[in-house]
């Protein structure tokens, strides 16, 4: 059995075992495409297959543990998977969907405040112009992004 089954295998189990705010929480859906991106890379980057064989060991783990997770036990996973998404956004410039949409709404909003305080001396008009421009740019560079294939 490859890792990425062994994997695969683990997130089931988690699914299947744990209840839906705890698999929420673990967000399983990230963890498989993390998983199967860095199988993808792991026969170039060195760094891609030591991270896929402690994504391997770190899910066994939770599995052992078969019960509900504690803050400490949640508060390592979050920063694991913080690690693997940082890892992948550096070293192969892949992005999670709507990051560029969360992005791109906050500095709409932000030039939109600017923008209804200085030229429509309205701010609930600037507001919403701001968020509708960062939403259409955020929302296409999301799109370019996910026919680039650099989603993770």
């Amino acid at each position: 059995m490859s890792i990425i089954e062994r994997i695969n295998e683990s997130i089931d189990t988690l699914e299947r075992t744990q209840n839906k705010k705890t698999v929420r929480l673990l967000d399983t859906k990230l963890l498989r495409w993390i998983a199967f991106r860095f199988n993808e890379f792991s026969d170039d980057c060195k760094d891609c297959k030591t991270l896929l064989k402690d994504m391997d060991s770190y899910l066994r783990k939770l599995n052992e543990k078969n019960t509900d997770f504690d803050r400490d036990t949640l508060k390592d996973h979050f920063k694991r998977k913080s690690k693997y998404v940082a890892h992948l956004n550096r070293t192969h410039d892949l992005i999670q969907m709507g990051q560029n949409t969360g992005l791109w709404v906050s500095l709409g909003v932000s030039i939109g405040v600017v923008l209804g305080l200085t030229t429509f001396d309205n701010l609930a008009l600037g507001i919403p112009i701001g968020m509708s421009i960062g939403l259409l740019i955020g929302t296409s560079k999301d799109a370019l992004a996910r026919k680039q294939g650099k989603v993770i």
